[in-house]
Formats: C-alpha cells, sequence, structure tokens
C-alpha cells in the first residue's frame, strides 16, 4: 500500500497530485522514509510508455497498480488443492 509518516503525510494534505509528487521527491531527496510503492505512484512508475498526464494519477495506473498488487498477494496466499470426493 501507499503509506507515508504521519509528517510527510500531513503535508501533502490534500494537495493536487503534481504538488505531492513535488513534494514526495523533495522528501526522498533529504533522506525521509518514503515507501516504495508510494515512490512508484509519484514517480509515474506505472504510467503507460505514451502517457502524456504527468499532473494526475489516471485510471490506467490506479489499474496497473492494482494489478501490481493482487500479483504481490497471490504470492503469499496459500494454495489451494482441491480433493475429489468419492
Amino acid at each position: 500500500m501507499a503509506l507515508l509518516g504521519l509528517t510527510e503525510n500531513i503535508s501533502l494534505s490534500n494537495s493536487v497530485f503534481e504538488v505531492k509528487r513535488r513534494k514526495i521527491i523533495d522528501a526522498d531527496r533529504t533522506g525521509a522514509f518514503i515507501p516504495l510503492a508510494t515512490k512508484r505512484i509519484f514517480l509515474k512508475y506505472y504510467a503507460s510508455d505514451n502517457s502524456q498526464h504527468y499532473s494526475v494519477w489516471t485510471k490506467d495506473e490506479r489499474d496497473a497498480y492494482s494489478n501490481e498488487i493482487r500479483k504481490c498477494v497471490e504470492l503469499y496466499k496459500p494454495e489451494i488443492v482441491e480433493m475429489n470426493e468419492k
């Protein structure tokens, strides 16, 4: 998930995406701990190569992020073995 520490979260408040993005980058530069998923969102990791939307987090990016989370969760889910009842 994309979580931040209290101080970083408060500094972002209800800012628009681009303002949050700049603050995340600045915090990262100063050595603040920024969780990997948060960095990936704000560094446009999930943007397609032809995306021109640098100031918003698009639906396609949200979908790609959700799919990535699902893939990671699948790694930790127990395997269910179906047994035929006789």
